[in-house]
């Protein structure tokens, strides 16, 4: 079996990549037995070079690719197939179902054995819209200024990733798209030492949609040790995976459909024109959360737990006893945030212009986004009344403030201080400041001045913005202070030095992280106490209570002035690592961060992963 294995190691890699003339070296080239693929040089400085990861038949599991001689790895990949037109479609290089693709940027001096640290970053929309060449997510300027590997990962959407139909060979573990990232990361596993990337120092990123698609990847079994820390942005927390349940109502509601019922086998149904599937669901995702209880309005299509692939709902067990999850708190550092007005584009897209609105109106408008129950607790409580007295803007200013609130910030906070009191290091911050994303800018809600709504949080932290101003430029070089200190150091704050990467084990063959064991228990090196490590490792509640010596004290903070009742003045000076304290988030780009008020969301008012 060993040598099976080695051999089909030794297949992929002598198929891994187009060889360049000899005759003509290009400038970008990665060295592999036997071969170079050949990559482009980007104006960001660094070399980019296109991958196929895997290949799948629609509604089956993708299989790893090994011969990459049919695609040219210097031109940006098909996407996977979406609904033409949307934001993240600017510039796209066209649609092909076989579309699982990594987009790898490295620093040009790059090379086998430099073991630098990996960045896979997992891209939005919903679930059902996006790619690696959306706009902004060119890995040149972190590659080369944040001296990484980083790696745009592709996988399949909507219909043809998350709800294949009963007849399926993957009906009953529905997430295929989340079975594509793990393989892709298994790949990464396989191949980072041949790009001078440290498989065992794998960091994940990803923005809305990503970021969910990473809270799952904490649940399911198969990634365990494929990464080692997280990076969250913009993700709606309140959401968890969908139940079985739900999943078989959405796949009675789509496939019952006259464009597809007529389909007698699993046969016909791959040979439907994939324009007429991704017709179907233009329609079924704006029907299916008013037809299918607990399906969010944000996030129709989503990933399933209760499989083998997601065993469990990772955000409610996060909640209990996260140390049962197969990446626990003490083994996945995260890094959380959000922006300071995270539901402005759904409020622009729905009221374009303020709306004169009364009580009614305004529960009339919650009930869609949250059930009736839920809507008229919100629309009577001393947080989120309508008074009519805030201007003629007053109701899209107070539904935006509500939404961002139960939808983002709040939850993802709670989710942080769940992580943190079970053992996990994990820090929070706020962008008060971001760079207007292509379905922001203009005059619309989001346009207005100093608003920071969701995606715009995109461009700065790729350090992509089109002539930035030396505001945004100050931010964007932070926010590259920031990542790359979490991503070399499992830490966001700038001023250690980048530490060495860890010497190699020996042998240096097995795939994954093994958490050394230390005098202290494996959470030493994490910073987890004597006794919350004896108890996750041992589950055993017997454990010693010895917390070691008392740290020792530091001098109070001043108070810090609460500006309103929902903002806090954030402290600039240091990231600090965060507790449940709403003074410890930290503002990405100065000022003031909003706040949740105490005992509201997830007690008064519950989550949808509470209730769903």
């Amino acid at each position: 079996m060993l040598l099976s294995s080695l051999a089909l190691l030794s297949l992929s890699l002598l198929h891994l990549g187009r060889a360049a003339p000899a005759t003509a070296r290009a400038e970008c080239t990665l060295d592999f037995p036997g071969l170079a693929l050949a990559g482009r040089a980007t104006d960001g400085g660094a070399c980019r070079y296109t991958v196929q990861y895997a290949q799948a038949r629609r509604w089956e599991d993708a299989v790893p690719m090994m011969d990459q001689s049919k695609h040219d790895a210097t031109t940006l990949p098909p996407v996977c197939p979406q609904t033409p037109g949307g934001p993240m479609l600017v510039s796209s290089p066209g649609q092909d179902e076989q579309c699982l693709y990594a987009v790898v940027y490295t620093p040009k001096t790059a090379k086998r054995g430099d073991r630098l640290p990996v960045f896979v970053w997992i891209h939005g929309g919903s679930f059902y819209a996006g790619s690696a060449s959306s706009p902004g997510l060119d890995g040149s300027v972190l590659a080369t200024k944040g001296n990484m590997i980083v790696v745009v990962l592709q996988y399949r959407l909507g219909i043809l990733g998350l709800l294949p139909p009963s007849s399926s060979p993957a009906s009953g573990d529905a997430s295929l798209a989340i079975k594509d990232v793990i393989l892709a990361l298994t790949q990464i596993q396989s191949y980072a030492e041949w790009i001078g990337g440290d498989r065992g120092r794998v960091t994940l990123g990803g923005q809305s949609s990503g970021a969910s698609m990473i809270r799952a990847l904490l649940a399911a079994p198969r990634a365990k040790g494929l990464f080692r820390a997280a990076v969250l942005q913009s993700d709606p927390m309140t959401y968890g995976t969908a139940s079985a349940s739900i999943t078989s109502r959405l796949q009675q509601m789509f496939y019952s459909q006259p464009a597809l019922a007529f389909c007698s086998d699993f046969a016909c149904l791959q040979r439907i024109p994939v324009g007429d599937i991704l017709k179907g669901q233009a329609g079924f995702i704006v029907a299916a959360p008013s037809q299918v209880p607990g399906v969010p309005v944000v996030t129709p299509l989503r990933p399933t737990h209760n499989t083998p692939t997601l065993p469990l709902e990772s955000t409610s067990q996060a909640f209990s006893t996260a140390y049962t999850l197969p990446s626990p708190p003490i083994a996945v550092p995260l890094l959380i945030t959000t922006t300071s007005n995270e539901a402005g584009q759904v409020v622009g897209s729905l009221f374009p212009r303020p709306i004169p609105a009364d009580n009614a109106t305004y529960t009339g408008v919650l009930s869609v986004f949250v059930n009736p129950s839920r809507a008229g607790v919100i629309a009577n409580s001393s947080e989120y009344a309508m008074t009519g007295k805030k201007g003629e803007d007053e109701f899209r200013q107070t539904f935006e403030r509500l939404v961002s609130d139960g939808v983002w910030r709040c939850p993802s906070r709670d989710f942080a201080g769940r992580w943190a009191e079970q053992g996990g290091k994990v820090w929070v911050g706020e962008w008060t400041k971001g760079v207007g994303y292509a379905s922001n800018v203009g005059g619309g809600y989001c346009g207005q001045q100093g608003r920071v709504c969701h995606e715009d949080d995109i461009f700065p932290t790729f350090r992509m913005t089109p002539s930035p101003n030396a505001e945004t430029a100050a931010l964007q070089d932070k926010v590259l202070s920031h990542w790359s200190a979490f991503i070399h150091n499992l830490d966001p704050n700038i001023s250690p030095p980048l530490l060495p990467a860890p010497p190699p084990k020996p042998g240096g063959a097995e795939i994954g992280i093994a958490l050394p064991v230390l005098p202290g228990g494996i959470g030493s090196e994490l910073g987890i106490p004597k006794h919350i490590d004896c108890t996750i490792r041992h589950r055993n509640l017997s454990c010693p209570s010895d917390k070691g010596p008392k740290p020792q004290p530091k001098p109070k903070p001043k108070p810090e002035p609460v500006v309103g009742p929902k903002q806090h003045e954030s402290r600039a000076e240091r990231w600090d690592r965060y507790t449940g304290n709403e003074g410890q988030v930290y503002a990405l780009g100065g000022g003031k961060v909003g706040g949740c008020p105490k005992g509201f969301w997830g007690e008064k008012v519950r989550y949808d992963w509470q209730l769903y």
